[in-house]
């Protein structure tokens, strides 16, 4: 676990102990679960601007999951990112790649036989 030093000013540190008496836990145990609080504040706040977002698009047809989730694998798959892009080539250990049409891959433990043909 990671150690961390915080200087607190004098009202702070007053705060601070009232929690941790109120709570009857160390202190540690609380700025524990502030940060915690804080963390799922924050991103309460983006989801509900993820939502505010989608609200401001007013689709008016919205294709079923199914259909919605092809869509999106159509829209960022890799291959056709990679030819967007003007790129054919990726270096990679994931012999997941191999089976991408219009992808080579490039496996790093072979260096020396790919890397003279780069140019």
């Amino acid at each position: 676990m990671a150690r961390l030093d915080v200087r607190l000013d004098a009202e702070r540190r007053r705060r601070l102990e009232e929690v941790v008496t109120e709570r009857g836990v160390p202190i540690s145990d609380v700025v524990r679960d502030l940060i915690d609080e804080a963390y799922e504040a924050v991103m309460r706040q983006r989801r509900i601007q993820a939502v505010e977002r989608l609200v401001g698009l007013e689709v008016e047809d919205v294709p079923d999951p199914a259909t919605l989730s092809r869509q999106l694998e159509a829209a960022h798959d890799l291959g056709d990112v990679m030819q967007r892009l003007g790129s054919d080539r990726i270096v990679s250990a994931d012999t997941d790649f191999d089976g991408l049409a219009g992808v080579t891959r490039l496996d790093p433990a072979d260096v020396t036989d790919w890397a003279a043909g780069l140019g």
